[in-house]
């Protein structure tokens, strides 16, 4: 992706005092860059000097089965990060202040609109509608993680917000655009740039679109999954094709047959 120039972030910090004194989550704080994204669900925690930041994680079963977590936004700068965590912290101490238990902080530079780059992870799987990830970066400060690309019924791509169930059995964002015009715009750039990664991932290799259709057919005739997954940056690009027998009946069943690296 394109180097963005460092620049102050703008943004807006709501905290609240956790009232539930069974809880280990001193309180919760929210964060809104530059009139662009809202981050939800930033917990502050008691440590042993002094209360964290935590940002918010999605829990997920690792290859082992075992429970694991990942990031779902952060800031990626040293500096930003130490100037988010302070304001975050100040603001939550406002907040245990508050008769109400709650605060707002709001900096100075806020912009209508974030400056967003995208780093876009194709992977091609015929078996579902999950054509690969993204990561958006803000200012080339802050990220947000992961977030997936689907295909939907028209075929056309969109990127699917990171969400939570609530005990009401309800889904949330965690992490969204502020307004529906910077969601269409966001979807428009990773399209874009979908077809770059994978065209250069191609080509890279070798690979014509032609043959790549005609290796994913030999897949379909093995009734096993097939996918594309390409790593896509400036001065690499990768692209790995693998088709595997899922045939119980034929030996080796879960042995890779093909595969270009």
């Amino acid at each position: 992706w394109k180097e963005v120039k460092n620049k102050r972030m703008g943004y807006k910090i709501s905290a609240f005092l956790n009232k539930n004194d069974n809880e280990k989550c001193l309180g919760v704080a929210s964060l809104e860059i530059d009139k662009s994204f809202k981050i939800t669900n930033i917990s502050i925690y008691q440590g042993k000097t002094g209360p964290f930041i935590a940002m918010p994680r999605l829990k997920f079963h690792n290859k082992n089965g075992e429970v694991d977590y990942k990031n779902v936004a952060n800031p990626i700068t040293k500096e930003f990060r130490q100037q988010l965590y302070s304001d975050i912290l100040n603001t939550f101490e406002n907040a245990q202040k508050s008769s109400e238990g709650k605060a707002m902080f709001e900096s100075p530079d806020i912009e209508e609109k974030a400056k967003i780059n995208v780093r876009v992870k194709p992977i091609v799987n015929r078996e579902d509608n999950l054509k690969g990830f993204v990561n958006v970066i803000l200012n080339n400060n802050f990220a947000i993680n992961d977030l997936a690309i689907r295909q939907n019924k028209d075929n056309e791509l969109f990127v699917a917000m990171p969400s939570y169930p609530t005990v009401k059995n309800e889904w949330k964002d965690l992490a969204y655009p502020t307004k529906r015009k910077l969601t269409n715009e966001l979807n428009d750039m990773v399209r874009a740039e979908y077809e770059k990664a994978y065209v250069l991932a191609c080509q890279k290799q070798g690979f014509t679109p032609e043959k790549v259709e005609k290796i994913e057919n030999q897949g379909k005739d093995y009734q096993g999954s097939f996918s594309i997954q390409s790593d896509y940056t400036l001065n690499n690009a990768l692209l790995s094709i693998k088709i595997y027998k899922q045939d119980s009946q034929v030996e080796n069943s879960s042995g890779e047959i093909y595969s270009v690296v």
